[in-house]
């Protein structure tokens, strides 16, 4: 009696353990599933200074993924110059993820998602921060890292300034779940921007 009892207490402790391993190896899979072979579009100088990331730490976050109810935990860093997520697996092995209006990623507590608009005339997509989660109205936050090429002395007095990165920010809104536009953080201009939408 006390042996089965004991095997149906052990039997009771070890099935939700087990459940969670064998999620946790599906969730696994489905990330293996996003990555995407590590190609830069641009070749980076050795003497650049700055980052192209927005912060170069891995942090740990959420992939959420569309139909999906459990997001899967990683550890997540955004690749703001190449446009991407990064993850970093236990092995130390850092691969980019893709780039799928199917996924979204929260980081600190901060929640991005993949977003088309238009910037100078040109159609963009590119990951934005969402900085109100409810609401008719929804705000976008886009930090924009581009890489400065090295810039020569132009006289005996100046020094050759190396290659940089240099990080800009944007602000966007939708209305109802529509398309993105830029806004500057006026209180006049968004006000403006409300009221145009309308």
């Amino acid at each position: 009696m006390r042996i089965l009892f004991t095997s149906l207490l052990l039997l009771w402790f070890i099935s939700p353990i087990a459940a969670q391993h064998q999620s946790r190896r599906n969730q696994l899979k489905m990330v293996e599933f996003l990555m995407v072979e590590n190609k830069s579009k641009v070749k980076i100088p050795d003497n650049v200074e700055g980052s192209p990331y927005l912060s170069p730490f891995f942090q740990q976050g959420k992939i959420y993924i569309a139909g999906n109810d459990e997001p899967v935990a990683a550890l997540l860093r955004l690749n703001a110059f190449e446009g991407n997520f990064e993850v970093k697996d236990g092995s130390g092995k850092i691969t980019p993820l893709k780039r799928e209006r199917a996924l979204s990623f929260r980081v600190l507590n901060q929640l991005y998602e993949l977003k088309d608009f238009t910037e100078k005339g040109k159609s963009v997509t590119d990951y934005v921060e969402k900085l109100n989660p409810n609401g008719k109205s929804s705000l976008y936050l886009r930090k924009l890292v581009s890489l400065i090429p090295e810039q020569p002395a132009m006289t005996s007095y100046d020094k050759t300034k190396p290659p940089r990165f240099k990080t800009e920010t944007f602000y966007y809104m939708s209305i109802d779940g529509g398309n993105l536009f830029p806004v500057k953080l006026k209180k006049k201009d968004v006000l403006a921007a409300l009221s145009d939408k309308k």
